[in-house]
């Protein structure tokens, strides 16, 4: 038998709210001319479809009163603690990578896609939807401003794009007046950097709190495509509960709502089983935390939910074959020869 697909839906940050009360006009008007139940924000994880999505940035740019608030909001020096992505994306060490990174988080955001390409001394960013959608104006101003003051902001550099391409031209005085260049009609909604400014150093870089941030959006990427599958809603839920020590079944089976004897029963019919996963899950984190130098071993087994590092060491060395240091000596040495 074939299952349905299911159709694809985005999460919502808790703040998302607040962003619209922010444009100046009313949470659940929009949402009721939008088609999204006036309620949507009192669930736990909200989320909405992409034509949903579109819908309610359309009726939010049609409710504005004033076109200029678009700029002021979307570069806020306040903008990157709206979502995590956006946060942990100032930990890059430059725009390039700082991009990427959004590119590969951005559904945890909204339903865009960054489409990046890197030649000829130039970096091109193409925002688009799933599909040949036309993107809502508002939507695709707010992530020009957006973009381009997170770059302006971590590099204390006033970055100007060599050309920017819209689909639908926005020719607002104050947005012209921010981008610094005059937009220019195109069939792709084009953002085109120089070279030089995509490796400006940021100067928020952190790869540790990086590091920290990245489990979790690995975990959010999951919640989009979880189902039925047990087993996949069981890696999420423990890569959320392992760094506070909560490593049991019964923490897990808490976290996802169900009995200990129905997670167990669940995982038996996936052909699996709690220790299982809990080790698979704990090694490829491992693998990844020992990656980052500047991580001690101590700190990854607190973050793997150890509580001395002597455990960690014998369970990585029974996943692996290697000692923790051996697996990282080695690691060093492959790197450094690759680069």
């Amino acid at each position: 038998m074939t299952r349905n697909k299911r159709e694809e839906r985005f999460l919502l940050e808790g703040q998302y709210d607040k962003l619209i009360k922010s444009f100046g006009v009313n949470v659940e008007e929009v949402l009721r001319k939008a088609g999204i139940p006036e309620d949507i924000f009192s669930h736990r994880s909200p989320s909405i479809t992409q034509e949903q999505y579109f819908a309610l940035m359309t009726v939010i740019e049609n409710s504005m009163s004033d076109p200029a608030l678009t700029v002021k909001i979307a570069s806020s020096d306040k903008v990157e603690y709206f979502s995590p992505p956006i946060f942990a994306a100032y930990c890059s060490k430059d725009a390039h990578t700082c991009i990427e990174r959004l590119a590969k988080y951005k559904s945890l955001i909204g339903p865009l896609r960054f489409i990046t390409e890197r030649s000829n001394g130039v970096f091109l960013i193409e925002i688009r939807a799933g599909g040949d959608v036309v993107l809502p104006s508002l939507l695709v101003e707010m992530e020009i401003v957006f973009l381009l003051h997170i770059i302006r902001n971590a590099t204390r550099t006033h970055v100007t794009p060599i050309r920017l391409i819209m689909r639908r031209l926005i020719t607002e005085r104050t947005f012209v007046d921010f981008v610094g260049i005059t937009p220019e009609m195109g069939e792709k909604n084009l953002l085109i950097l120089s070279e030089h400014d995509i490796t400006l150093p940021f100067i928020t870089r952190n790869d540790m709190m990086w590091s920290y941030f990245e489990p979790e959006l690995r975990r959010r990427l999951y919640d989009l495509k979880i189902g039925d599958n047990i087993t996949t809603r069981l890696r999420a839920a423990l890569i959320e509960l392992l760094p506070g020590g909560s490593c049991e079944i019964d923490d897990a089976a808490q976290k996802l709502g169900l009995s200990r004897r129905t997670l167990q029963r669940r995982l038996k019919e996936e052909g699996t089983t709690f220790q299982q996963e809990l080790d698979s899950v704990r090694e490829s984190l491992a693998e990844h935390y020992l990656e980052d130098a500047n991580l001690t071993m101590d700190s990854i087994a607190y973050l793997l939910g150890y509580q001395e590092l002597n455990s960690f060491r014998r369970a990585f060395t029974s996943w692996t074959g290697f000692k923790l240091g051996e697996y990282r000596r080695t690691k060093t040495r492959y790197e450094h020869t690759i680069n």
